[in-house]
């Protein structure tokens, strides 16, 4: 059998990048890589939509389509106060723009609503301007978006009602209203569980609800939100789903697939086995990690870097970097000569000159509020005698600024005198407290001789 063969019936192997803060392989080293594995590889858009499928996509957690939603509700007003055609120039472009944003639209319950809403309208708006072929149309578009949508009672007129249950999709107008169960897992206990866009009042890790048997939009929310998973729960059964939010969050669909961590990994164990879990989500036993400098290979089943063929065609390929398994669980090496014990440093640095200014400054502040506590008493005493008493009213009113002057100053320079008093206490207690390196001893040893004797000389310095 040839090799091409073989290859093309393993396994496919995940190529998945591995970046710090957007900081990763290249295009070229991805390339060499995928090369290397032929057949075996799985790369590129074949891997964005298995990651797509597995995982889902990410509702924006901004809030891109308010406006259209607004326009939504404005055209509604405008059809019913202006008349058809101001309600149609409203909701047109709206519905337009609010399909050029699908993950906003999709998978964010409020823009769903707004979105269905606005093509019924037209709808209305086309039946009842006499063109039957537009309305369908219209109609057709929101069963295609959600087969299971209709009207409300409240918006669709009753003579509007047959040609809305005429074209609802025929699988879904037969389908029983059975029930199911939904189990969804999040990684922890006080994570916030939400089914098409509604919150479990519940926090507990596994969260199980009755849900009609059709498909559901299901999203996990501990701090970061999950990416939206798509179910579909069975009729009479139990559906389980586990959702991982810091996982999701550091899965990178577009450019170049894999993990993007926004700091370093604390070790190269938490990239190997957040690259077992998305392997054991492909349905992978192998998992090829692909960062700036090195590759990696993943046993998905054990959760380790292992050294087999596909790490040495991998390896080959890109010049014959090293696999890192090597550098996983290893212990630094340590010149043994080196003295690991810690230093103190050399004095308290620049601290408690910088306390010690400070507390200057606010010792002169205080003399400056103390002098002109004392002119304000000298104004005030031209008015009225020593003890404070003033000869009669209209002088003691004009004194009663002077007066509060005094007060003030009186204040700020007892504040600012203990301040100081503090500031410097402290600067000098935080310079003779500091420890401080001793300096390092040296002895040297030298051999002499004249021609009368020969001795040796012991030299220190300290």
């Amino acid at each position: 059998m040839v090799a091409g063969a073989s290859a093309a019936g393993a396994d496919p192997v995940p190529v998945l990048t591995v970046s710090v803060h957007d900081r990763g392989p290249t295009a070229a080293q991805v390339a060499s890589a995928v090369g290397a594995l032929g057949a075996d590889a799985l790369s590129g858009d074949a891997l964005r939509r298995e990651l797509l499928a597995r995982f889902g996509r990410y509702a924006p957690q901004e809030d891109v389509l308010r406006p259209q939603r607004e326009a939504i509700a404005a055209g509604e007003t405008a059809m019913f106060a202006q008349g058809r055609p101001a309600g149609r120039r409203r909701l047109q472009p709206a519905l337009t723009a609010m399909e050029a944003a699908p993950d906003a639209l999709e998978l964010q319950e409020s823009n769903r609503a707004a979105y269905l809403k606005g093509l019924f309208l037209m709808a209305r708006i086309a039946h009842e301007d006499r063109r039957p072929d537009e309305a369908e149309a219209w109609l057709r578009r929101a069963f295609a978006f959600d087969p299971w949508w209709m009207p409300s009672d409240y918006d669709c007129p009753l003579r509007f009602r047959p040609i809305v249950a005429r074209l609802r999709p025929p699988a879904v107008a037969s389908a029983p209203s059975a029930t199911g169960t939904l189990s969804v897992r999040a990684p922890r206990e006080g994570c916030t569980v939400s089914v098409d866009d509604a919150r479990s009042a519940s926090t507990a890790q596994t969260i199980e609800q009755p849900a009609p048997a059709r498909t559901h939009r299901v999203s996990v929310r501990c701090g970061e939100v999950s990416r939206v998973r798509t179910v579909t729960v069975a009729a009479g059964g139990t559906t389980a789903l586990a959702l991982d939010p810091r996982l999701d969050a550091l899965l990178r669909v577009a450019d170049l697939p894999g993990l993007n961590y926004p700091t370093a990994p604390e070790s190269p164990a938490v990239v190997v086995s957040d690259a077992a879990a998305v392997g054991a989500a492909l349905g992978a036993a192998r998992v090829v990690l692909l960062s700036h400098d090195r590759p990696v290979v993943v046993d998905v089943t054990r959760g380790e870097a292992v050294r087999d063929e596909v790490a040495a065609r991998v390896e080959q390929a890109l010049g014959g970097a090293p696999i890192l398994h090597s550098t996983v669980n290893t212990t630094p090496v340590t010149d043994p000569r080196a003295d690991l014990r810690p230093q103190p440093s050399r004095g308290p640095g620049a601290g408690p000159w910088v306390l010690l200014g400070a507390g200057v400054a606010s010792l002169a502040a205080g003399g400056a509020f103390l002098y002109l506590r004392g002119d304000a008493l000298q104004t005030f005493h031209g008015y009225c005698r020593t003890d404070g008493t003033c000869p009669d009213e209209p002088t003691q009113r004009a004194a009663q600024p002077s007066r509060d002057d005094a007060a003030l100053f009186t204040t700020l320079s007892v504040v600012a005198g203990a301040v100081g008093v503090a500031a410097v206490t402290g600067a000098v207690l935080w310079y003779a407290l500091s420890p401080r390196r001793a300096a390092a001893t040296a002895l040297r040893v030298s051999p002499w001789s004249t021609a009368t004797a020969v001795g040796l000389s012991l030299g220190a310095r300290f």
